[in-house]
């Protein structure tokens, strides 16, 4: 038993002095020549960042491979953690630009009810596919704070992408790669819109992280948060001057390298149910809009968008083209707009007699 104290593990985690303000546990060790084994039972760790109990049996490997670093069987139950802490837990044999990663997108809340799950010869770790044995941390986390893009990373005059704060869901490490799952929660800054979301490393040593989400919300705050995204940015901002009424619902996927996040990709789209939006101030006014815009890094496109304007009912379609005319700093938007107008529709009729005239507008 350890009361108030520190424990050293070189080699193991990337700040190998911890602090405990309790540490105790049954411990055994038994060396037979060069044979060694430890077991530990009723482990129980606590301190500022971490509340945990478990157990462990650590033996020396045989064989070609060697005595070192051994085999273990590694359980932990996990009552409590601070969210922004949990890098310095993560062994060093993941890559440090993972490690990195977390610490910089992992700025606050805490993770409850967490497992933790080593099992195989630690040669093979992190046993990618459960090949050879097995790697699993998994928790539960509230009011979490995730910069999965953090500034630190872009450029300020590349635009930023949201953070997300209020998060709840599952935060899982396994094999070689990380998820945050069934994520729940808001962006900073933007109280009306609600996120859920899942968030994936497949492979910790690429370092590249996909988003999938959606987001509820005022279709106007939508708007805000896209256009000070860098894909925004890079795309000239086509969207920078467009006005929107009524709640909208936004699908985006993102694909997003942490050390190259100038190649960032995404793909998302807007359904219309009803929204009044203005494109540009030189659009006329779409009312009770229904249809889909579709964005993505290269632009946006209007899919199916119907709706009622200057006097008359209509259908638009274009977006953003795709190829740059020389000596484009930005690329062009089109608009193709067709239905009937009516030439009392944009201001009101003059009495009685007024007979509004129709035309066809292309």
């Amino acid at each position: 038993a350890l009361q108030d104290g520190a424990v050293e593990l070189p080699g193991v985690l990337p700040e190998p002095v911890v602090a405990v303000d309790r540490l105790a546990g049954d411990v055994q060790w038994r060396v037979a020549g060069e044979r060694i084994g430890v077991n530990v039972k009723n482990l129980e760790l606590s301190n500022a960042d971490v509340q945990a109990r478990g157990e462990l049996a650590w033996n020396t490997g045989e064989g070609a491979r060697g005595r070192f670093p051994g085999v273990l069987d590694l359980n932990v139950d996990v009552a409590r953690a601070e969210g922004a802490r949990v890098w310095r837990y993560l062994p060093t044999v993941v890559p440090r630009e993972a490690r990195d990663y977390v610490r910089q997108t992992v700025l606050g809340g805490r993770a409850l009810d967490g497992r933790i799950r080593v099992r195989g010869d630690l040669h093979d770790f992190p046993f990618p596919e459960r090949r050879g044995g097995e790697f699993r941390i998994s928790a539960q986390v509230r009011d979490a704070t995730y910069a999965f893009a953090p500034a630190s990373l872009v450029p300020v005059e590349s635009g930023q992408w949201p953070v997300l704060t209020q998060l709840s869901g599952e935060l899982v490490f396994e094999g070689n790669g990380m998820r945050v799952r069934n994520a729940q929660g808001r962006f900073a800054g933007v109280a009306g819109l609600q996120v859920q979301a899942d968030a994936a490393i497949a492979d910790l040593h690429a370092s590249t992280v996909t988003v999938s989400g959606l987001v509820r919300g005022p279709l106007s705050e939508s708007l805000s948060v896209f256009n000070a995204t860098p894909v925004a940015v890079s795309i000239g901002r086509p969207l920078a001057q467009a006005s929107a009424t009524g709640a909208g619902e936004v699908r985006l996927r993102l694909s997003l390298p942490v050390a190259q996040l100038d190649r960032s990709r995404v793909q998302g789209s807007v359904a219309l149910s009803g929204n009044d939006v203005r494109i540009r101030p030189d659009v006329p006014l779409l009312q009770a809009a229904r249809g889909t815009v579709n964005f993505s890094d290269t632009g946006f496109t209007l899919a199916g968008v119907q709706a009622r304007a200057l006097g008359g009912e209509l259908r638009a379609e274009g977006g953003t083209r795709s190829s740059l005319p020389a000596g484009s700093a930005e690329a062009p938007t089109v608009f193709r707009i067709q239905g009937t107008a009516s030439a009392g529709g944009p201001r009101p009729a003059a009495g009685p007699s007024a007979r509004p005239r129709r035309r066809r507008a292309a």
